[in-house]
């Protein structure tokens, strides 16, 4: 049996204060193209749910549903965007999901997921880590090649296909939980 391995709602609260307090908040995952998208998804709001071994999901766990009846082997988590809108207006930033965390009557030792769609018939909602060593800042850019629209900038590969990017064009920066 593997393990859920993803940081607590405490470890995230202490990682993301040291950030800008007006960036919105994504995850990113691969979509699974021959491209390497880095599909991104905004972090609209934080619901509680339970996560399972599978092997419908590129992470090894999926998120249950509401029907699913809750097994002794399923894991409690803190899902960072379970409703999925790619409305990217409707991002929280920073300041709103430290006060979202904080307001929380729950203990801060549950893991944080997030999800996103693993394609299948089955409509598999795909439990996906939160990984604190890869918190960065992205910039992104709307993508046919995302189930979400929306994927991140390669920008090491626009330099070099494009040669120089002009950096005066104004790009928003996001802030990236995976």
């Amino acid at each position: 049996m593997r393990t859920f391995q993803s940081p607590t709602l405490s470890e995230l609260l202490k990682e993301i204060k040291c950030q800008d307090d007006d960036m919105k908040v994504v995850n990113c995952c691969d979509f699974g193209d021959r491209s390497g998208t880095i599909q991104v998804t905004p972090v609209t709001g934080i619901s509680f749910g339970h996560v399972r071994e599978s092997g419908y999901s590129t992470s090894g766990f999926k998120i249950l549903k509401e029907e699913d009846e809750i097994q002794d082997t399923d894991i409690r988590v803190v899902i960072l965007n379970h409703h999925n809108s790619n409305d990217m207006d409707c991002a929280l930033t920073i300041t709103d999901l430290v006060q979202l965390i904080e307001s929380l009557d729950e203990g801060l030792n549950i893991p944080v997921t997030f999800a996103t769609d693993y394609g299948d018939h089955f409509n598999t909602i795909q439990a996906n880590p939160c990984i604190l060593r890869e918190i960065t800042d992205i910039a992104i850019k709307e993508s046919c090649y995302s189930d979400s629209g929306w994927a991140v900038i390669d920008e090491d590969a626009e330099r070099e296909e494009f040669g120089e990017i002009d950096d005066d064009d104004e790009v928003e920066r996001y802030l990236s939980l995976s």
